[in-house]
C-alpha cells in the first residue's frame, strides 16, 4: 500500500504514512462507536513509553490526547515501579500528565496489580526489588496519581489480581488509600 501511495505522488515518509493510517483508523473507529451510541466511551490504553508509541507502534497518542474525535479517555499503561531503570513510575506519570490535553479527553493512569504476584517475572532487578520489598506500591502510585491534577483517575490491570491471595496485602493497602478522603 505504501508503494502504491508513493506511485500516486505521495510524499510522506514510511513512518509518517503509517502514523497517518493509524490515526485514520482510530478516528474511524471512534466515529463508528459514537454512531451506534453517543454515550459509549472510547478508550485507548497505549504503552507507557511515548517515544516508542509513535516511533515503533505509529500510535500518535499526543494527538489522540489533545484533539477530539479519537478517544474519550487515554489510559497509558504505566505498569512500572518507582525505580524502574528506563520508565520509572513518577517520571513517566509526569511526562504523560504534562502533555497537552483537550478537556474532552480524560487522562487516566493504568497501574499493574499483576506485579504484586510474586510469580511475575520483572523486567529489571530494580523493579523486582520495588515490588518484593514493600506491599504498598499500588497505594503509593495512587497517591502520586491523585497529586497530579491532570489525571482523572486510574485503571487497574488485571482485575483477577484483586482477589489473588499473593496480592492480599498490596490490595488491602490500595483499598485503604482509595477509601481515604
Amino acid at each position: 500500500q505504501y508503494e502504491e501511495y508513493l506511485s500516486q505522488g505521495g510524499k510522506l515518509s514510511l513512518s509518517e504514512w503509517r502514523i497517518t493510517k493509524v490515526n485514520s483508523f482510530v478516528s474511524a473507529l471512534y466515529s463508528a462507536v459514537k454512531s451506534v451510541d453517543e454515550n459509549l466511551t472510547v478508550s485507548i490504553s497505549p504503552a507507557a513509553d511515548t517515544e516508542s508509541n509513535k516511533n515503533e507502534l505509529f500510535a500518535d497518542c499526543e494527538l489522540w490526547l489533545s484533539a477530539e474525535g479519537y478517544a474519550d479517555m487515554i489510559i497509558p499503561q504505566i505498569y512500572f515501579g518507582f525505580n524502574h531503570d528506563t520508565l520509572p513510575f513518577r517520571k513517566t506519570l509526569e511526562k504523560w500528565g504534562d502533555l497537552e490535553r483537550n478537556p474532552a479527553v480524560t487522562l487516566a493512569c493504568g497501574i499493574a496489580a499483576y506485579k504484586c504476584d510474586d510469580t511475575y517475572s520483572y523486567s529489571d532487578e530494580s523493579e523486582m526489588i520495588d515490588w518484593q520489598s514493600r506491599d504498598n506500591n499500588l497505594a503509593l502510585q495512587v497517591s502520586k496519581i491523585r497529586e497530579n491534577k491532570n489525571y482523572g483517575g486510574f485503571v487497574i490491570f488485571s482485575y483477577s489480581n484483586l482477589t489473588d491471595e499473593n496480592c492480599r496485602e498490596e490490595i488491602s493497602n490500595l483499598i485503604k488509600t482509595v477509601t481515604e478522603t
